[in-house]
Parts: C-alpha cells; sequence; structure tokens
C-alpha cells in the first residue's frame, strides 16, 4: 500500500477535503489544521456561531447554527463539496498518515472506513465508522448524533475497503450518544444498538446487553466491523455469565466469518484456563499474539 510522504507534503491529498466539526468553544486542533492545509485540496472547519476563526488559519471557516443534528450538518456540508474526497473528523480527533489510501485504492463503489482508537484503563478500544465519503453521494449520512451511512453503503452496493484511515482520539467518540434520540426517526444508525449493548456491558447487565447485540444481528443490513462487535458481544456476556460452552461456540462462529480479530481468541483463552484446559488455553493465546499486529475487522475489539 503507498505510504504518504510528509517530507514534501504539499497537497500531497490534492484530490480530498477534509473536514472538522467542533462541538464546543475549545480549539484543540491549531497544529493539526496547519499541517492539513499543507495536504489536502481543502480544510473546511464547521464551528458554532460564538467561535470566530483565528486569525493565522487559511482554511474555509462555515458557522453553524445550534439545533442541527450532526448528521443534517454532515449531509449539507458534502453537498456543498467540490473535491473527490471528502474526510469527517471531530473535535479531538488527530488523523494519522501512516498508510493513508490513495485515490487508485479507492472508488465511488469501494469505500475506506475510518478506525478510530482511543484508551480505556490502559487498553486499546477501536471502532470503525464510514467517513471518507465521495464528493459525488448525495444524503450519505443517517442517523442524528452519530452520523452512519449504512443504509447508503448497502443500497448503492458499497464496498468496505480493506483499507482504513487512521484516527487517534482520547476518548470514547460515542458516550454521549442518546440512544432514545437517535432511535427517534426511521433512518437511525444500526450502530447504537451495539453502542447501547457495550453500555450495559461495561456495567455487568448482561441481560439487557445481549438484547442490544441480538437486535442489531436482526437487522439483514449491516457493516461488517458492526455485526462483527455484536456477535463478539454476546459471546463475551455468555462467557461473563458461566455459559461457558456457548461463548466458545459463538466466538468460534466469529472467527469463522473474520479470523482477523483479538477478542474471540481472549474469550477462549480465558475460558479454557478457567476450566484447566491447559494446551487449549495456551494455542488461544498463541492465536491472539500471532494477530496481535493485525488490524482487527470488529468494533469494540481490543
Amino acid at each position: 500500500m503507498p505510504t504518504l510522504s510528509l517530507e514534501n507534503p504539499t497537497k500531497s491529498l490534492s484530490w480530498a477535503e477534509v473536514v472538522l466539526h467542533l462541538s464546543d468553544e475549545q480549539i484543540q486542533e491549531l497544529d493539526h489544521l496547519k499541517k492539513w492545509s499543507d495536504i489536502f485540496h481543502k480544510v473546511t472547519v464547521l464551528a458554532p456561531m460564538s467561535i470566530s476563526k483565528p486569525e493565522t488559519l487559511d482554511v474555509n471557516w462555515v458557522k453553524v447554527p445550534s439545533g442541527q443534528y450532526k448528521a443534517d450538518i454532515w449531509n449539507a456540508q458534502l453537498a456543498k463539496s467540490e473535491a473527490e474526497w471528502v474526510l469527517f473528523l471531530e473535535a479531538g480527533e488527530n488523523l494519522k498518515f501512516l498508510d493513508f489510501p490513495s485515490n487508485e485504492e479507492i472508488s465511488e463503489t469501494c469505500w475506506p472506513p475510518a478506525l478510530m482508537k482511543w484508551k480505556e484503563r490502559d487498553v486499546e478500544v477501536q471502532l470503525y465508522q464510514m467517513r471518507f465519503i465521495p464528493g459525488s453521494a448525495i444524503n450519505v449520512f443517517g442517523g442524528r448524533e452519530l452520523p452512519d451511512c449504512t443504509r447508503y453503503v448497502i443500497e448503492n452496493n458499497v464496498q468496505v475497503s480493506n483499507a482504513h484511515i487512521q484516527v487517534e482520539r482520547k476518548e470514547n467518540p460515542v458516550t454521549q450518544i442518546d440512544s432514545a434520540t437517535e432511535l427517534g426517526i426511521q433512518d437511525f444508525a444500526p450502530q447504537v444498538y451495539l453502542v447501547e449493548g457495550q453500555r450495559y456491558l461495561q456495567q455487568k447487565e448482561y441481560v439487557y446487553a445481549t438484547a442490544q447485540f441480538r437486535q442489531l444481528l436482526k437487522r439483514e443490513r449491516l457493516l461488517p466491523f458492526d455485526r462483527l462487535g455484536a456477535v463478539n458481544g454476546i459471546a463475551s456476556c455468555l462467557a461473563e455469565q458461566y455459559k461457558w460452552q456457548k461463548a466458545l461456540n459463538v466466538a468460534q462462529q466469529s472467527l469463522e466469518a473474520e479470523p482477523f480479530q483479538n477478542l474471540p481468541y481472549l474469550i477462549k483463552y480465558r475460558i479454557y484456563s478457567l476450566q484447566q484446559r491447559w494446551e487449549e488455553a495456551y494455542e488461544a493465546l498463541g492465536e491472539y499474539y500471532g494477530r496481535f499486529d493485525l488490524q482487527s475487522a470488529a468494533n469494540f475489539d481490543v
């Protein structure tokens, strides 16, 4: 995969625009914005009405009235863009350029997902979302404060590329999502069930968590990383309830669907260790470490 050179970064991504959506009155991305201006065709900042554009910044500054949902704002901005591709980022996100996909690797029918990573209790967690969108696409984002492309991707037979865009964060990007608000519209983000399931899982409410994951899996139209996240969530809930054989079965089904993951191997290792099945435990742990440097394809993997 071609690697973007930052030694001579001037408009290396002349075919793409980056849009940064600020949610509060803090501008933490000044250094990032200056670097992005050297790399991208265009940099646009979506800012609350109360924030003025810093004089030192050479970016397109768009003031957004309060009361609008994020998905609507992003759809409107995408419609205005003249770039071939548009990347949407949120406040506090740092874009990594390692293995950034080239325009030869992607197309209107093959989009690279954004892969966001952050740490919780010193453990790195990840979440995929579709954030890099062709400028020709219209009304891509469903949802409200959780912009989601599931409907558009599936209805238009868009493939999810193996290439991805790396984004670093300091915290979980979906912590503040209000599930009731998201579910109040027809075109809601299916990922909201995964988010709610993870909340219940962290609260050790395993029955409620499982119900959310199963609700997600009832939908035929899902992005692959959301589906894997829900299956792994069910396996985790079963393991926590000491339903070990069922947990092992679900973990194995997940791995058969997609071997490039981590959590199912950890579930198998934990259960085999508790059962004192040491050979199988070490085998599962070996599989985990053997894939540790490979990128997992599942949401909320660790």
